[in-house]
């Protein structure tokens, strides 16, 4: 197989066998940062895959510094769409990764929506507080309360980039989110 440009001699791992039919999920490389990894190997991990049924994640932690970001995403957006590759937002969040600039996460909705791409918003919270750059801006929720029963409660949802990821932007999880018959009562 090659990947990456390179020809790659492993031993292969059966991750399929009958139980495992769910899609495969894989993040992209440096922390699911490197669109690169997922351009140049997606069509080969597909192919590889037995179900042909992986689904690839980029985490747009971009530099968001420049005024590019939210036109790189949407490259990012067509050619993915171009390519065919099954693609998934799998972070990001209403700051960069330093806590230092704004992120442009509405476009990223809107891009997404028009692509009909798949999100995850980073995170729900509180958990941001902590490490070596801790950036409770990312928390979709208010900060770690000393009772656990506070934390993460949909009362305390921000009311920034937050409230827009959840309630209000047009392509918010209120206003895009269907129910899954599974938890409906169907079969699935």
């Amino acid at each position: 197989m090659t990947i990456d440009g390179c020809e790659q001699e492993c031993e292969p791992i059966d991750v399929r066998d009958d139980r495992q039919v769910l899609p495969l999920v894989i993040d992209a490389a440096g922390w699911g940062h490197h669109f690169e990894y997922i351009a140049n190997n997606a069509l080969a991990l597909i192919d590889a895959d037995p179900l042909h049924n992986i689904l690839f994640s980029l985490h747009v932690w971009w530099d968001y510094h420049g005024a590019s970001a939210g036109s790189d995403f949407r490259k990012v957006v067509e050619e993915v769409l171009m390519r065919q590759i099954p693609f998934l937002v799998g972070e990001f969040s209403g700051v960069g990764e330093l806590c230092d600039s704004p992120s442009p996460f509405s476009e990223i909705l809107d891009a997404c929506n028009e692509g009909e791409i798949g999100w995850i918003a980073w995170e729900w919270g509180p958990g941001n507080e902590f490490g070596d750059n801790p950036c409770p801006a990312m928390n979709m929720t208010g900060e770690k309360d000393e009772d656990p029963r506070n934390n993460g409660l949909f009362a305390n949802l921000r009311p920034t980039w937050a409230r827009q990821v959840a309630l209000d932007h047009p392509h918010s999880i209120q206003n895009t989110a269907v129910t899954p018959r599974s938890l409906l009562g169907g079969c699935g």
